[in-house]
């Protein structure tokens, strides 16, 4: 069948016995279903598959090979760049999968590839456990582990694929394989901080760690001199604890927020006096100004998203090896010397995200110790041309690190995909690909080419 004759009566019939639901533009549902995170992207799918099983997705897999339709996977819509929706294809929304079966005597927690953080950690959190996860409820379990994964925890229990068990994946040609150390042990590494390459994830298997109460909230400043600041906060977090996990915010007229600096922090565990004597150095700092911290439930910590009415967001990141004095002073000078709006963010890393082996998982910048994020808001008919030039001036920082995590960039350039990866992780995922994705069906992404 040929794209011209894939009416909307040719599309059901290819679909017969479809078990989700179907938009097709004419839907009165349509529009909303191809609602995104990001309110700018105004792609429009020739069909929307809201997936409900694993049967389901075969079926959009399938649909769109035999057609030459280009492919797009939504769990949480959160790509900035708009990777989780395509024009004139098949969108494969796994929304209708969200299934959380926990076993807390194993400790192991299941999920449908359509799961949001905040209905995974509600689950787990009646159990005391977790998986190191999101920081925003509506992020979806599926991509962000894919992508690496950096949660409140990862300090002391690594990144969301280091506890990656199994995964049940949907290959190009609509075979369903299972991946772990035990079964495709190539497309398990892959997975791993490959992103979406290679397949459809319709669930995954986590480790479930325990948690239950943390000591969050935040703590803000008012510095005069904020690369001297950057610095100290840094040499705080080299000696900290791994159970204090931190990022630092730099705002600048994002309403209704106030500008200013200010630190988000958590202390995973019980034992207030060792929240307290963690948490302390911080409130030492030049500038400090106020605290808000708390004893709460873990999943209390997250987030909801929110985004800037009338812009269009980019964002791009820098993983350094060492928060040094200059890159301190190249961070300062981007955020202070940029115009408005603007974020910068700093999240230190550390402890168990370290100790994993470079090889061991195709998230292989495991030498950093912060990722630094900056991040610019067009308006909202901004062109990737437009957000590139807004990101120019953090080439700066770039200069200061060895690569880049995909889950904090807003655009999608050849430049970013080697940021992204070093060139023996690319070398071997490129064999993955090969293997998995020949033809190259899933490359809405920050694509590894055959």
């Amino acid at each position: 069948m040929s794209d011209a004759l894939l009416d909307d009566g040719s599309i059901n019939t290819a679909m017969k016995g479809f078990g989700g639901e179907m938009f097709l533009p004419a839907d009165s549902g349509y529009e909303d279903a191809c609602k995104v995170f990001n309110s700018m992207i105004t792609k429009r799918p020739r069909l929307v598959a809201t997936c409900g099983s694993t049967e389901d997705v075969v079926a959009a897999v399938n649909l769109a090979r035999e057609n030459g339709l280009e492919l797009a996977v939504r769990s949480g819509g959160h790509s900035v760049a708009g990777l989780s929706i395509c024009d004139g294809g098949v969108l494969i929304d796994l929304a209708g999968m969200k299934q959380v079966d926990v076993d807390p005597d194993a400790r192991i927690a299941r999920t449908g590839g359509g799961v949001l953080w905040g209905e995974f950690d509600a689950a787990t959190q009646e159990h005391a456990l977790h998986t190191p996860g999101g920081r925003v409820t509506t992020t979806g379990v599926g991509g962000f582990t894919t992508g690496g994964g950096y949660g409140w925890t990862s300090s002391k229990h690594g990144l969301t694929c280091d506890n990656l068990v199994s995964a049940e994946v949907v290959l190009a040609d609509g075979s369903v394989v299972n991946a772990s150390e035990d079964e495709n042990e190539d497309l398990f590494w892959g997975i791993r901080g490959g992103g979406g390459n290679f397949g459809v994830v319709t669930s995954v298997e986590c480790v479930a760690q325990p948690v239950s109460q943390v000591h969050a909230g935040a703590i803000r400043y008012a510095p005069t001199d904020l690369s001297k600041f950057l610095r100290v906060w840094a040499d705080v977090h080299r000696t900290a604890p791994e159970e204090l996990n931190s990022t630092l915010y730099l705002m600048r007229g994002l309403e209704p927020y106030p500008s200013g600096v200010m630190g988000a922090v958590a202390y995973i565990g019980d034992d207030e006096a060792a929240a307290n004597a963690a948490i302390a150095p911080l409130l030492q700092l030049d500038g400090f100004s106020g605290v808000d911290i708390t004893a709460k439930h873990y999943s209390d910590v997250l987030a909801k998203s929110s985004q800037q009415p009338g812009t269009r967001p980019a964002s791009t990141n820098t993983l350094a090896e060492s928060f040094d004095d200059r890159t301190a002073d190249a961070f300062a000078q981007w955020f202070e010397n940029g115009g408005d709006p603007r974020l910068g963010f700093i999240r230190w890393l550390g402890g168990a995200f370290g100790r994993v082996p470079s090889d061991a998982t195709a998230f292989s910048q495991r030498a950093a110790e912060a990722l630094i994020v900056g991040r610019v808001f067009g308006p909202g008919d901004a062109t990737d041309e437009d957000l590139a030039a807004l990101l120019a001036p953090f080439d700066t920082v770039h200069e200061r690190g060895i690569g880049s995590y995909q889950g904090f960039l807003g655009i999608t350039t050849a430049l970013d995909l080697n940021r992204i990866y070093p060139h023996a992780t690319l070398d071997r995922l490129r064999a993955v690909k090969r293997r998995y994705d020949p033809d190259n069906r899933f490359r809405l992404n920050y694509n590894v080419t055959p």
